[in-house]
């Protein structure tokens, strides 16, 4: 039977990182601004649940490709020459990046692959962190890496014509092209030039609302009024506010329940059989 499933392979904070023992703000850097890593997770937890190869098969080409090294593109090259400063700053970053040392990411991923979610959660990695942690003023323990799990979870959708979209739920941020779709429903894009200044106009002012819904109410948090901002009504609201100049900043759109890079990879594959897999992996 077709069905659609959506993996939410995202880590928690430490239970000890209470914004007072931040001191009252999260920093960009460092150990205290990482949550418990999640990707190793969602992978097994991808594979048992719908994969047909094993944990060795799956990692053998990233291992070969860690130990033998590759050549970097101009654009890799470039970014990792642009960061030195930050390598000096956190030179256990800068070894575990820098091509000389994939050595040790080839023995990490060796781990996983023999002793699969546990080598990483609870085995030698688990360990080297948690006492990286202590070391540099840092929340993880033990218990906070072996708790984690990733959340299979319903997609969240909406009609676009008579199609229906499907998105990841929150902590994603899906909901954003839903919003987008449901605005521009209301408007004749067909019978507009797809690059012509009219249609990217409309396009780009949808954008500019669902970002400012972003910031005002997506989060972390299990109470985003995911409802409101995907129904259709909402929709007709936001999209009024849509004039024939561009504005230069919009407020978040008005909820009757509510006051008001270079980092991410992203992979789309469908197999033989029809399975079909939309896959984010980010920083």
């Amino acid at each position: 039977a077709r069905k659609l499933s959506a993996l939410n392979g995202s880590g928690a904070a430490p239970v000890g990182a209470t914004l007072e023992a931040m001191g009252g703000e999260i920093p960009l850097r460092g150990i205290r601004a990482a949550s418990v890593p999640g990707a190793v997770a969602a992978w097994m937890t991808m594979l048992e649940t719908w994969g047909t190869m094993t944990a060795s098969e799956v990692l053998a080409p990233a291992i070969a490709l860690a130990e033998d090294g590759y050549a970097l593109p101009a654009w890799q090259a470039a970014l990792l020459r642009a960061h030195d400063a930050l390598w000096e700053e956190y030179p256990e970053s800068g070894a575990a990046l820098v091509p000389d040392d994939q050595p040790a990411l080839a023995r990490t991923l060796r781990q996983i692959a023999e002793g699969g979610r546990a080598a990483f959660y609870e085995g030698e990695f688990a360990e080297k962190m948690v006492a990286y942690s202590e070391a540099n003023g840092g929340f993880f323990t033990r218990a906070d890496l072996a708790a984690h799990r990733s959340q299979r979870l319903d997609p969240i959708r909406t009609t676009y014509r008579g199609v229906v979209v499907t998105e990841q739920p929150p902590v994603s941020q899906g909901c954003l092209l839903l919003q987008m779709l449901n605005i521009l429903e209301g408007f004749d894009l067909g019978a507009m030039d797809p690059e012509g200044a009219d249609a990217l106009h409309l396009m780009a002012e949808a954008k500019k609302l669902a970002f400012a819904d972003r910031l005002a109410y997506l989060g972390d948090v299990p109470d985003t009024p995911l409802a409101t901002l995907l129904s259709k009504d909402y929709a007709a609201q936001q999209r009024k506010r849509i004039g024939a100049e561009a504005a230069p900043r919009y407020s978040p759109g008005r909820l009757p329940t509510v006051s008001g890079g270079s980092d991410t990879t992203y992979l789309c594959v469908i197999d033989a059989r029809g399975n079909a897999v939309s896959w984010i992996q980010s920083v």
